[in-house]
């Protein structure tokens, strides 16, 4: 074997190495994120619960909608967005209040969607989200 041999096997056995370590650090959850560990919708309120992996607290971006689909054409009924703290306490809100938006009468099919935005132990951000049929 001669040296270029030398240097090019160690190369490609490098650029594995990190390759590997790359896609490991994509696939598994990051350490410092947000757990969904209820969203339901009952008597006119909704009902979340997230809780951080790290930490008592972990502040986030929140995005929340809610839509009516009739004859295959979908309907926004209400959204919004706004910042909030997370930690593991049951919050209850009406439609309203959980979207940050005037809200109708919610009925039943109508489908509520959220996703919840914050920043990881590597500064990235990351996000969750969740649809409810309701």
């Amino acid at each position: 074997m001669n040296i270029t041999s030398s240097f090019g096997a160690a190369g490609i056995g490098l650029a594995v190495a990190f390759g590997a370590d790359f896609t490991a650090n994509k696939v598994n959850p990051p350490a410092r994120a947000l757990i969904i560990e209820e969203l339901s919708y009952s008597g006119g309120n909704f009902t979340q619960r997230l809780s951080p992996t790290t930490g008592p607290t972990m502040p986030g971006r929140w995005t929340a909608e809610v839509v009516r689909v009739l004859d295959g054409i979908t309907y926004q009924l209400c959204a919004g967005s706004g910042d909030g703290v997370y930690n593991g306490t049951t919050d209850t809100y009406t439609a309203s209040d959980w979207t940050g938006a005037d809200c109708p009468a919610l009925q039943p099919g109508d489908r509520a969607e959220a996703v919840w935005t914050f920043t990881d132990e590597n500064g990235l951000q990351q996000s969750i989200g969740a649809i409810l049929n309701l």
